[in-house]
């Protein structure tokens, strides 16, 4: 689970919006940005429009949380704050969510290599 300093406030989320680099795949909306806190920042957005039922916006946030925790296990170098807005229900309840997770973060690994 992240840690409270792990997670972005409510008026971060509208700066990392503004100032951040967007990624769209597969419907859902991933957005990066570099922060000075030297850690991985987090925040999954699952709107009750897209996803009806608390209990399965819940299941949605945690497998994503635990696709970021995994990812970092292996990866430490990906330091910023991450945005995830998920848009397609179907496809976040799908195991393919997972991959579009990881292919997002090493597009990002990638990018802040360079």
């Amino acid at each position: 689970m992240f840690k409270k300093k792990n997670r972005i406030g409510s008026e971060e989320i509208k700066q990392v919006l503004r100032q951040g680099g967007k990624m769209v795949e597969k419907g859902n909306i991933f957005v990066f940005r570099k922060n000075d806190s030297g850690g991985l920042r987090l925040v999954v957005i699952v709107s009750a429009r897209v996803v009806k039922g608390a209990v399965k916006r819940n299941r949605i946030k945690r497998k994503i949380r635990a696709i970021f925790n995994s990812f970092l296990l292996k990866n430490k170098q990906l330091r910023g704050d991450f945005l995830v807005i998920i848009r397609n229900q179907k496809r976040a309840e799908r195991p393919e969510m997972e991959k579009d997770v990881e292919k997002v973060l090493e597009n990002l690994l990638n990018k802040n290599k360079e």
